[in-house]
């Protein structure tokens, strides 16, 4: 793993930021303790089940790391804190409460000790919290995946999007994006930009990851497919809507967010098909043999001018490769519950081929900048009154919450 992480850092660092290459052997050693360290002391129970982690997150760290653009990385102490933002997706984003977060944070803290003979804080310049992304130039070619700092131009894009998005359909959503908001938006971007991002958001009802996932998919440009239930919906319209997603990525190359809710699951085998397309990229038995001629015919051309075999077999592998590297899978499920457990047991690929992002009940600044927006969407007269009316609201709603 040494070699094979090492060699894929030094080569992505090479020519471009010479004087890294000497740090990433180190940290690939770094995110190896750090891997051993997390399974050691965060095990899965039966509230925590998801708790699982193996040698793909490993692999998700680096391939975090190599999606930057090293140019704008301005030194050790910035590859560094690149390298614990990766490590914070993919370990800590899973994690339930503020005991496991902090647990996660003291390995963070001993592994940076260990490895890098560095402090967090110092690498963090004083920084609460980092967010990376590639959205803060909208229509930016390429687009790079850069540390955003500047919190306040953060806000000012992100709400831009939120009221273009809004503008072109006809469905607006009536968001507030205050900053645990964008983090998780940030995530859900960081993920479905990555080959193969599929994304399983864990929470409950309400806390906006199906609107973050709408407004991700929005600003990076792709296709959103959610189905739509209707009576008598069932195992033919659900196979019908999925061969339709997956025949417009393969055959035609079309980037699509695939959202599915677990309330949406109203058969079984729903999740047995989307075990399915996280493994492999297709489902048993899904194609007929009019569905094999079209994706022979069309993917023909596409062989020949890769100089690819045009065997039937080598073509349809073509099409499967064409699914897996448009098709980006969104679960959002509540955590709640024995049936969530039993999905976990059942369907192995939500947690092996997903990246989990839990998210928490709203913090203090959530709950004030809702508020706030609510009573000063129009002019209530309430001058000097505001904000603590904004206060009584917070502290009734997380009264009740503690109740």
């Amino acid at each position: 793993m040494r070699k094979i992480f090492g060699t894929l850092l030094a080569a992505y660092v090479h020519g471009v930021k010479p004087a890294l290459e000497g740090v990433c052997t180190t940290m690939v050693d770094a995110t190896l303790f750090l891997y051993r360290k997390v399974t050691g002391e965060l095990r899965p129970t039966p509230s925590k089940s998801h708790y699982t982690f193996n040698l793909r997150d490993v692999s998700k760290v680096v391939q975090g790391i190599l999606a930057a653009d090293l140019k704008k990385v301005e030194g050790t102490e910035a590859f560094v804190r690149l390298w614990c933002h990766e490590s914070a997706r993919v370990f800590a984003d899973r994690l339930i409460n503020d005991h496991d977060r902090h647990l996660f944070q003291t390995l963070l803290q001993e592994t940076m000790k260990d490895k890098y003979d560095m402090e967090l804080p110092t690498a963090m310049e004083g920084r609460p919290f980092l967010i990376y992304g590639d959205f803060l130039v909208p229509s930016a070619l390429p687009k790079l995946y850069v540390e955003l700092n500047d919190t306040a131009r953060l806000q000012g894009v992100v709400e831009e999007y939120l009221e273009d998005y809004n503008s072109q359909t006809n469905q607006p959503m009536a968001l507030v994006m205050f900053m645990d908001a964008i983090g998780h938006l940030a995530r859900i971007s960081r993920v479905i930009r990555l080959p193969q991002g599929n994304a399983l958001l864990l929470g409950v009802g309400g806390s906006g990851r199906q609107s973050l996932t709408r407004l991700a998919a929005f600003m990076a440009e792709f296709e959103l497919f959610q189905i739509e239930l209707t009576k008598g919906y069932g195992k033919v319209e659900w196979r019908e809507d999925v061969k339709r997603v997956l025949l417009r990525a393969g055959l035609d190359g079309i980037t699509t967010v695939f959202l599915m809710s677990d309330t949406q699951v109203v058969d079984p085998s729903f999740m047995e098909d989307i075990n399915s397309m996280l493994s492999s990229g297709d489902i048993p038995n899904l194609w007929g043999l009019d569905d094999f001629e079209t994706i022979y015919q069309k993917m023909r051309p596409l062989a020949q001018q890769e100089d690819k075999p045009t065997t039937k077999h080598a073509l349809f592998q073509m099409f499967v490769d064409r699914i897996i590297a448009n098709v980006r899978i969104v679960l959002c499920m509540s955590p709640l519950g024995e049936l969530f457990r039993s999905n976990l047991r059942m369907f192995p690929a939500l947690v092996n081929n997903c990246t989990i992002d839990w998210f928490s009940e709203w913090p203090d600044e959530a709950l004030r900048s809702v508020a706030m927006a609510s009573l000063t969407e129009t002019d209530l007269k309430l001058g000097e009154h505001v904000e603590p009316i904004v206060e009584f609201f917070k502290l009734v709603h997380q009264g009740v919450a503690k109740q």
